[in-house]
């Protein structure tokens, strides 16, 4: 898992400067994805709380849905 987060990061910064909320959010949908859009699952991944998926992830859940379809 470890490598995946790290491949996700690497794939954001390529060849840009991203803010540390960039950052976070790519990590949060990272999470969502792996974990199919349950929160819980996703927070437990990054050691993190529910809330801060919910409050990192803003418009997350959103993008998911509308790849998902």
């Amino acid at each position: 898992m470890q490598e995946e987060i790290v491949r996700v990061i690497a794939h954001l910064s390529e060849g840009q400067i991203h803010t540390l909320r960039d950052t976070r959010r790519a990590m949060v949908r990272w999470a969502l994805e792996r974990a199919q859009g349950n929160v819980s699952h996703a927070a437990q991944l990054l050691g993190v709380s529910r809330g801060t998926i919910y409050r990192y992830g803003r418009g997350v859940e959103a993008h998911l849905a509308k790849t998902a379809t």
